[in-house]
C-alpha cells in the first residue's frame, strides 16, 4: 500500500497512513460519514446534497478523504473489516490488516489474473474467481484468495469447457464467459462437497500419518503473551503419545528454541506443505490478562462463508476431547483466516490450551499430571479424527 506499518495504528492516531486506511474502508462501504472526497484533477470537493450525485464508494478518491483521524468510526469499521475477513478483531491496523485491506481493493475484472509460482497473485478478486469456479463445478482448490496450481487448473478447465482459449489467463474473454454463466451457477462450493466426500480417504487410521506440531505459536497479528515452556512440554508429550501409535510427528521448530526463533507463519505453512502433512496442530498456552481463560480451537474459514471441512471436524473433536477430559472451560471453536490456517493445504487447527494469567487455569497448567492428561486428550482426539469408525 505504500505506507510502512510497524506496530500498527489505532484509535487516537492521525496522519497520511490513517487517511489511506480511511480511504480503503470507505471504498469497501464500511465507513459511514466519509461522503466527502476530492476530485484530484480539479481539486473541487464533491459535496453530497439532496440534488447531487452521491458517489459510490468505488468512485471516491483513495488518497484525499478529508479526515486523517483514527476516530471511533474508523475503529468500528476496522473491527467490522477484521471480523468479515476472519482475522483477529482488535481495532488495530497492523501489518496483517494493512495487507488484507490491500487484498480487498481488488474486484474480479480489475486486473488480469494468471498463475505465477514465484510471485503468486493474492486478492479478493482471486477469491471471487475461486468461488465462481467452484460453484460451477470447476475445482479450483480452497477459496483462500491465493492463485495457486489448483486454481490455475480449475480456470483452464473452465476455459476448455466454454470453448475459449485455454491459456490460464483470466482476461476479458474469460471475464465475459464468467459473467454470462454467473446467474446459472449454484451457490454451493464443489470444493466443500469434495472435501466432505474425500474425508474417508484421509480417515484410514492414525498409523503412518504425518502430524506437524507448531508449538508456542500465535498468529502474527496477535499481541498476546504465551508460555513457551509449557507449550514445549505439551508438544513433547503429544509427540511421544502419537509416535507410540505409529504416527510420524514433525515440529516446525526445535522445542528448546524460544518462540522468537520461530519463522513466519507463511514459512511454517510452506514447511507443512512440503512434508505432505496430514494434520497440523498449532499449540498455544496464553499468559495474558486481556485474554479469556479456557480452551478454544480455530480452523480455516469465515463466518457465513466456506470452511475447511476436515479442519472444522478436527477442531470440533479436539475441543470435545480437551473439555471432556479436563476442567478447562469451553471457549468454543471458531473459523479464522490466519495465514497458518489458510496457507496450509491440509486440515490445520490452532489450539488454545488455557491461560495461566487466570488463577484456575494457572493451577491446572502448572500441574504435571494435568499437562499429561491434556496431551493424552489431544492425542486421543487426533486418533479419533483419523479413525474410520467415527461417523460424521
Amino acid at each position: 500500500m505504500g505506507v510502512p506499518v510497524s506496530s500498527g495504528f489505532q484509535i487516537g492516531d492521525r496522519g497520511p497512513a490513517v487517511a489511506e486506511v480511511r480511504a480503503r474502508l470507505a471504498r469497501l462501504g464500511l465507513l459511514p460519514g466519509s461522503q466527502y472526497a476530492v476530485d484530484i484533477a480539479s481539486e473541487d470537493p464533491l459535496r453530497v446534497g439532496p440534488k447531487d450525485h452521491v458517489p459510490e464508494p468505488a468512485e471516491w478518491a483513495t488518497t484525499a478523504l478529508v479526515s486523517a483521524d483514527f476516530d471511533s468510526s474508523v475503529d468500528m469499521a476496522v473491527r467490522s473489516f477484521q471480523e468479515q475477513r476472519g482475522i483477529t478483531v482488535d481495532g488495530v491496523v497492523g501489518p496483517e490488516t494493512f495487507r488484507r485491506l490491500e487484498e480487498a481493493r481488488w474486484r474480479l475484472g480489475d486486473r488480469v489474473l494468471s498463475f505465477a509460482a514465484a510471485h503468486p497473485t493474492v486478492g479478493e478478486d482471486v477469491l471471487e474467481l475461486q468461488q465462481r469456479l467452484n460453484a460451477m463445478g470447476f475445482l479450483s482448490g480452497r477459496e483462500d484468495g491465493h492463485l495457486g496450481p489448483e486454481t490455475d487448473k480449475g480456470l483452464r478447465d473452465f476455459q476448455r469447457n466454454v470453448g475459449i482459449r485455454v491459456d490460464g489467463v483470466c482476461g476479458p474473454a474469460t471475464f465475459r464467459s464468467l459473467g454470462q454463466l454467473n446467474r446459472t451457477a449454484g451457490r454451493h462450493s464443489s470444493q466443500t462437497v469434495r472435501e466432505k466426500y474425500s474425508l474417508p480417504e484421509l480417515r484410514t487410521g492414525v498409523r503412518g500419518k504425518i502430524v506437524v506440531l507448531d508449538p508456542a505459536a500465535v498468529p502474527e497479528v496477535d499481541q498476546v503473551s504465551i508460555r513457551a515452556d509449557l507449550c514445549s512440554d505439551l508438544a513433547s508429550r503429544i509427540e511421544g503419545q502419537l509416535s507410540a501409535v505409529g504416527t510420524r510427528v514433525l515440529v516446525t521448530r526445535s522445542l528448546s528454541d524460544p518462540p522468537s526463533h520461530s519463522s513466519s507463519e507463511a514459512d511454517r505453512a510452506e514447511f507443512c506443505n512440503e512434508v505432505g502433512a496430514d494434520l497440523v496442530l498449532t499449540l498455544s498456552i496464553l499468559d495474558d490478562v486481556q485474554q479469556q481463560p479456557g480452551a478454544a480451537t480455530y480452523f480455516y474459514g469465515r463466518d457465513g462463508g466456506t470452511i475447511s471441512v476436515p479442519g472444522h471436524l478436527a477442531a470440533q473433536l479436539i475441543l470435545e476431547g480437551i473439555t471432556e477430559r479436563t476442567a478447562l472451560p469451553n471457549r468454543a471453536k471458531h473459523p479464522k483466516t490466519w495465514d497458518m490456517l489458510r496457507l496450509t493445504r491440509m486440515p490445520t487447527v490452532r489450539i488454545v490450551c488455557g491461560n495461566v494469567a487466570h488463577h484456575d487455569d494457572s493451577a491446572r497448567l502448572n500441574d504435571q499430571q494435568f499437562i499429561e492428561d491434556l496431551a493424552r486428550a489431544i492425542a486421543d482426539s487426533v486418533e479419533r479424527f483419523f479413525s474410520p469408525e467415527h461417523v460424521l
